[in-house]
């Protein structure tokens, strides 16, 4: 085949090959732009959507304070929440005091005033029939591992009988501590 036949078959051949590429390449960019006109217009319509529901929101004044009153509330609630957790963390167990108390105290013997303060200070009064009675009680006191510093004044002693006796002591703090 002579030289100038041979280039003509390689130019036509490489112009089947152009074409055979260049409409593939064509055929996918036709295929993207159908694509992506389909997610344009996808979005265009959420775009109007949200729109819409953002104008109903901001008209509708009254659901938006409703919102704005229901976080309050919520706020509210949960700092009185926080309060009463710091009440039930600080809380002292009085019983455990009374019931100690409750176990010295002899037979026959009747309390009529007790009064305690945070301190850990402890004051009460009473009635006992025989003044062997108040003695019995101040060594019990004395004797305990709950209470320190007994003040009992003289007139607990002056009388032999019918007896209205007066204590002042301390009692230790850790004690009212914990369920």
């Amino acid at each position: 085949m002579p030289p100038a036949e041979k280039r003509v078959l390689e130019l036509e051949q490489i112009q089947r090959w152009i074409l055979f590429y260049g409409l593939g390449v064509l055929a996918i960019l036709i295929v993207f732009a159908v694509l992506l006109s389909g997610i344009w217009s996808f979005m265009l319509m959420q775009q109007k959507s949200l729109v819409s529901d953002f104008e109903s929101i901001q008209s509708n004044t009254s659901w938006g304070q409703t919102l704005l009153s229901q976080r309050e509330s919520i706020k509210k609630t949960n700092q009185a929440l926080e309060k009463i957790s710091q009440i039930q963390k600080d809380h002292q167990y009085y019983s455990r005091l009374l019931i100690g108390l409750a176990d010295l105290i002899p037979p026959g013997v009747r309390l009529e005033s007790l009064s305690v303060d945070k301190q850990g200070q402890l004051a009460f009064y009473g009635f006992a029939p025989r003044r062997e009675l108040v003695v019995a009680l101040k060594q019990n006191l004395e004797k305990s591992a709950l209470f320190e510093n007994i003040e009992s004044p003289l007139s607990n002693l002056t009388k032999q009988a019918a007896v209205n006796f007066q204590f002042k002591l301390k009692f230790k703090p850790a004690l009212l501590i914990g369920p």
